[in-house]
């Protein structure tokens, strides 16, 4: 599969597991980064692909020893490369609340990558170093039009993270209010350790939305004169709008025909 429907299938995923998981609007954050890197990952092992021809001195060692779908591409090397960024975290003293989240969104975009893969003719070595290479009954080359449609999943990655917030900001939920929009409005002017870990996060949610319309724009879902950058603030902008409206309890009808709303701002 090509490197954005990858990207779009990590997002979709970890999104998913943070609604499963009733994860807050900054646990949210960190699974769906973790799922975008994750999605990147098994792709280490080819030198050619978007994410291996930016890490060379280690995809080729790799490739050479491997070969593209080898080890990377196993149930093993999701277990091995979860525990790997686990460490890395706790080594750097990241708190359990912020590394979890994001060994989860990594785990998550890995085993969407590996689902992805299972549905090309290629399929995927899943028990390695078995030789066996699972493949999907129904099958589609890379790059083919069944592959596109399916990386139309941007422009839907939008709007269910805009509902995601529209849900989290509702009713009892929406009460309990956010701690990253609280100290914005608090405490940001008067600290400037706090004004940049607020601006650190919400830096994260306008990259993500960024990038959804990045790849929105370059599937055709998004019009090709759509301003991004303008169109990533906009949305950031409607998102931390419904969580301090949050704190009068609305209903999530109201904040849903928001995101309808806003859905169509951007839409052509």
């Amino acid at each position: 599969m090509l490197a954005f429907t990858h990207v779009a299938a990590g997002c979709a995923s970890s999104l998913l597991v943070a609604e499963y998981l009733h994860a807050g609007p900054v646990q949210t954050i960190l699974i769906v980064a973790g799922g975008i890197i994750g999605s990147h990952l098994p792709d280490i092992d080819h030198p050619k692909s978007a994410f291996g021809s930016r890490v060379l001195p280690l995809s080729v060692p790799i490739s050479a020893v491997f070969g593209h779908r080898g080890i990377t591409h196993s149930l093993l090397a999701v277990l091995g490369m979860s525990w790997l960024i686990w460490w890395s975290l706790h080594y750097v003293h990241w708190q359990q609340g912020f590394s979890v989240p994001v060994v989860v969104g990594i785990a998550t975009g890995y085993l969407s990558h590996l689902a992805g893969d299972f549905f090309t003719n290629s399929g995927v070595p899943l028990l390695w170093p078995s030789r066996r290479r699972f493949v999907s009954p129904l099958k589609f080359c890379t790059g083919d039009a069944r592959e596109y449609v399916l990386a139309f999943a941007p422009l839907g990655l939008i709007c269910e993270l805009l509902q995601h917030y529209a849900r989290i900001s509702s009713a009892a939920h929406g009460v309990k209010g956010c701690l990253v929009t609280a100290t914005a409005l608090e405490m940001l002017p008067h600290d400037p350790e706090i004004a940049e870990s607020v601006t650190t996060a919400l830096g994260h949610i306008r990259s993500f939305l960024l990038k959804a319309l990045t790849l929105g724009k370059q599937d055709g879902s998004l019009a090709a004169e759509l301003d991004e950058q303008a169109a990533a603030l906009f949305l950031l902008c409607v998102i931390q709008g419904m969580r301090v409206l949050g704190k009068t309890a609305p209903q999530e009808q109201e904040l849903t025909q928001v995101v309808q709303m806003a859905m169509r701002t951007i839409t052509p």
